[in-house]
């Protein structure tokens, strides 16, 4: 298993990793650090939640190896390149575990993230099409953080939503696309995360 604590690049124990890139870097971790948050909201252990938050800084490795040209596309994705997209989280699982084909018998934490953290509550999301409580709740915690970042940030296919209208879009979504727990949890906390994200956060991620 690659150490999710090691480096992403340089550091010694980190040749295990591709070299990715710092837009995939600064996603993982704004995203990790609003994970970190929820999980204090949601009553997460402390142990828990750092390991939950740091599944989360890895939980978009597979786009590694999806190509740049599909990821940074100003159009809408064909079906086939939004399949070659959506096989980020298998790339990822197996980049970070050998995920096995059915994730409940996985035991790494970060390879679950990575899996199915596009999971939906409602059973729409992928790759599986997991329904409500099947999704493991770290997963769940992650889709949320992993959505809000992407919507408040700007890609060549989009500029950046405000943080209102990123609000709006959640509590649309709450029991659809995401854990009515885990929107209720945000918006506990989310007069806090409101700041910060800054300008320069907001040049990039990906929502795909």
């Amino acid at each position: 298993m690659v150490p999710i604590s090691s480096g992403w690049a340089d550091e010694p124990g980190a040749v295990a990793w591709p070299r990715l890139d710092p837009e995939l870097i600064s996603h993982g971790r704004r995203v990790a650090v609003l994970v970190s948050q929820l999980c204090v909201e949601l009553g997460v252990g402390m142990a828990s939640t750092r390991a939950i938050a740091e599944a989360a800084a890895t939980h978009d490795v597979g786009k590694h190896f999806v190509p740049r040209d599909i990821l940074d596309s100003p159009r809408s994705l064909t079906p086939m390149e939004m399949a070659c997209v959506q096989q980020h989280t298998r790339y990822g699982a197996v980049l970070l575990d050998n995920a096995p084909a059915n994730p409940a018998d996985s035991s790494n934490l970060a390879s679950i993230v990575a899996l199915l953290h596009h999971e939906r509550w409602d059973g729409s999301g992928y790759p599986y099409g997991l329904l409500g409580k099947e999704i493991p709740v770290c997963a769940r915690i992650v889709a949320l953080a992993d959505v809000f970042d992407a919507l408040r940030t700007r890609r060549p296919y989009k500029p950046a939503w405000s943080h209102d209208v990123t609000l709006t879009y959640i509590l649309d979504q709450r029991g659809r696309h995401f854990d009515p727990g885990c929107v209720d949890a945000f918006l506990a906390i989310e007069s806090n995360v409101a700041g910060c994200w800054t300008p320069a956060d907001e040049a990039f991620a990906d929502t795909r």
